[in-house]
């Protein structure tokens, strides 16, 4: 044998598969960037379910124990829940203790780990706590860029830098023999026996869609499950199945089952939005009966939509307003699928999104799911006010802005001034203050007697502090008690995601505020405001 220094890659083999071999092409270019650097071969042993490689595997540490033998370690979900990779690092730790070392073990951060950025679980988890102590090199955003990128070559060159300092680090002609005490984490499983009593069933979801008839889409929305599907099996260190009505993975009796027999189990729901699943019976019927699991279960993350195609419910707030479902829908947290349909699958803007969702997957999963499923299921209905008003506050209508924005108010007032005019309803802004009129009495009461509020929001809006310790507090107090309807119209770019407004759905889209349209784009949404305002009116 040869006095070759040589290292060992641990990791868990789904997670190479899952990123198309990635893993394996980064223990070459790692691999190369050592010989590189040292001017020697650095052979990096990956398999370690292959025969020979554990062979050379063993060699390298009871025979060669003067050889700078390193341990790569490939942080995931998955690696906490293998016992082999559990004793690969074990045997890893006990040769550096024999050679008075503490960097021949060197974590990689692959994917993000709950045992791994929890304080409190690490505690907990001897293999987390080691591998968090290390200085790892973090590749979780590096995983999405191609390989000859100049961050991800940067990262591996200085990668192969640590590992050359190690191998330098070390006397060429040492012989140290082992510690006999050999170290044994946590068997896994003793951990899997007692997750069984207090972890429920293996999480499953169900992917909401209705077929188009197009199977290009078809084929799309298929593959978008199993990619899905494997980033969160890959992000949880367990299987994630995700079943799907139209490829026939669970006919509808399984379906209904599965839902009884898997109670406690972590089981979402994925729509898919296109036009056509709002003519679909069995697609409304599937979300009715998630929303009353939420609803059993005190929870409101188990159906997470995919937005695939544009859709009229999903666009206009007037019909969302009078379609229960696609008021639901937009009111979630939702991926937006829109653009990205027509990317590959390997782009790394397609596959940052999805590690995404399935970090949210993983994130409801973790939240644990217990009680019981409904056994029927019922009509999507919208909820009443709890405080019926008056038929004259509901005529009233109460306008929010920063004067920053005043140019947006006068051009609300120009498109609903025929309402006005009718009779329709009562438009009250600050400008109708009269002076000498206590200002901020006046406010308070026209937020009191108005039944809608019309909200102009913007950085102004949002950075105006009688807005947001006075104006908005009695808005929303009001929409609690009372049921004042509140719609938005985002003026200007802003954190309007971050606010309590954001629960409830906005005219327009944040990312398209008034101030970037067009003079016809911005009178578009006046238009569709004054739709509005005109349909809640009694």
């Amino acid at each position: 044998m040869t006095g070759r220094p040589a290292a060992f890659m641990t990791y868990v083999r789904f997670d190479d598969q899952h990123d198309d071999g990635q893993l394996t092409r980064l223990r070459q270019l790692i691999s190369a960037e050592v010989e590189t650097q040292t001017g020697g071969e650095f052979a990096i042993f990956q398999d370690r379910n292959d025969i020979a490689w554990g062979q050379n595997w063993r060699r390298r540490i009871e025979d060669a124990l003067d050889e700078t033998t390193l341990l790569l370690v490939i942080v995931t979900p998955g690696l906490f829940r293998s016992p082999a990779c559990r004793d690969e690092v074990a045997r890893f730790l006990e040769r550096e203790r024999a050679l008075g070392r503490d960097d021949l073990i060197v974590p990689i951060y692959y994917v993000s780990t709950p045992e791994f950025d929890d304080p409190v679980g690490r505690e907990t988890d001897e293999l987390a706590l080691l591998l968090a102590s290390r200085q790892y090199a973090d590749w979780r955003e590096l995983r999405f860029e191609p390989w000859t990128s100049p961050p991800a070559r940067k990262a591996i060159a200085q990668l192969a830098a640590r590992i050359r300092d190690s191998i330098q680090a070390l006397p060429k002609s040492s012989r140290t023999q082992q510690s006999s005490e050999r170290l044994i984490w946590p068997s896994i499983s003793a951990l899997e026996s007692l997750s069984s009593i207090i972890r429920p069933a293996q999480p499953a979801a169900f992917l909401s869609y209705a077929p188009s008839g197009d199977p290009h889409e078809e084929n799309a929305v298929m593959a978008l499950s199993n990619y899905l599907g494997s980033e969160t099996q890959l992000q949880t260190g367990e299987q994630f199945p995700i079943f799907q009505r139209l490829y026939g993975t669970l006919g509808a009796l399984d379906w209904d089952a599965r839902a009884e027999e898997d109670l406690s189990a972590a089981t979402l729901l994925i729509p898919v939005i296109t036009p056509a699943f709002f003519r679909s019976d069995a697609c409304r019927t599937e979300v009715g009966r998630f929303l009353e699991r939420e609803r059993a279960l005190g929870r409101e993350d188990l159906i997470l939509p995919i937005y695939y195609i544009d859709t009229p419910q999903m666009d206009r707030f007037a019909q969302r307003e009078t379609d229960s479902l696609a008021g639901l829908l937009a009111s979630r947290q939702y991926a937006d699928w829109r653009e990205l349909r027509f990317e590959p699958w390997t782009s790394p803007i397609v596959r940052k999104t999805l590690a995404q969702l399935a970090a949210r997957i993983r994130g409801v999963i973790s939240g644990g799911l217990y009680g019981t499923a409904p056994t029927e299921t019922v009509p999507l209905t919208q909820i009443a006010p709890s405080t019926p008003m008056s038929s004259a506050a509901l005529n009233r209508v109460f306008v929010s802005y920063s004067h920053e924005d005043y140019k947006y108010l006068v051009r609300l007032k120009t498109f609903l001034n025929p309402l006005e005019r009718q009779g329709q309803l009562e438009l009250w802004d600050d400008t109708k203050i009269q002076v000498g009129e206590k200002w901020r009495d006046q406010i308070r009461y026209a937020i009191g007697s108005c039944g809608v509020a019309i909200l102009l929001i913007s950085a102004d809006f949002m950075a105006s502090d009688f807005i947001q310790d006075d104006e908005l507090p009695r808005i929303l107090n009001e929409a609690q008690r009372q049921g004042l309807r509140i719609f938005s119209i985002i003026v200007g770019y802003c954190n309007f995601k971050d606010t309590a407004l954001a629960q409830y759905q906005a005219v327009n889209d944040p990312r398209r505020p008034l101030m970037i349209l067009s003079p016809a784009g911005r009178d578009a949404i006046f238009l569709e405001v004054y739709e509005i305002v005109k349909a809640a009116l009694p």
